[in-house]
């Protein structure tokens, strides 16, 4: 340890070494590419389950900066399970599948879409609530700013995997993710899906 650090009982090459945190809270209002990170099915508080999928920002200020949307698919309200289905539904459309992506909801995770956040403050305890709304696929490569780009369907999308020192839009692309067999499910009263 050296002396600077005596006081604080740390090591200074390790605290040298790690990053600083990114900053916290909901990403700001606007358009923002992002990349579907994880896709996955969680509990709810009430027993339940519920979609949960996470994007990342890719570029402009928030770069690497995270965002939850969750989808009470299997929810007890009809109402809500039909507002879920259509935001859901909107996503998909966004990312340019006609149906459902066959090989269930993990066949989105390594999309890229264009975000739209819009604040609205929350009634029981005044903070800022980012609500989500998908615009269309980005291109590939996003660029760096916060500017919706020319749409293309997950046919012609490219996840690319993790690559150590390369910036995320300059990654070598993988294997294609398609839409080619996508079809249509309806879920059981249980959130079962039944295949037409």
């Amino acid at each position: 340890m050296s002396d600077e650090f005596d006081d604080w009982g740390i090591d200074a090459e390790e605290f040298d070494a790690v990053e600083a945190a990114a900053p916290r809270g909901p990403w700001p209002a606007g358009n923002h590419n992002a990349v579907i990170e994880k896709v996955e099915k969680l509990p709810t508080k009430k027993g339940g389950s519920r979609l949960s999928i996470t994007f990342r920002a890719e570029g402009g200020d928030i770069d690497g900066r995270k965002h939850w949307e969750n989808f009470n698919l299997w929810h007890d309200n009809p109402q809500v399970r039909e507002i879920s289905m259509s935001q859901l539904k909107s996503l998909c459309k966004a990312l340019g599948f006609t149906g459902l992506p066959k090989g269930g909801h993990a066949a989105m995770e390594g999309l890229f879409v264009t975000v739209n956040i819009t604040h609205k403050r929350r009634p029981d305890n005044g903070e800022i609530e980012a609500r989500a709304s998908f615009v269309a696929p980005v291109k590939s490569a996003p660029a760096a700013t916060s500017r919706p780009a020319a749409g293309r369907g997950p046919a012609e999308q490219q996840p690319r995997p993790a690559a150590a020192g390369n910036p995320r839009w300059a990654r070598k692309p993988a294997e294609p993710k398609r839409n080619d067999d996508a079809e249509r499910v309806e879920y059981d009263s249980n959130g079962n899906p039944i295949p037409f």
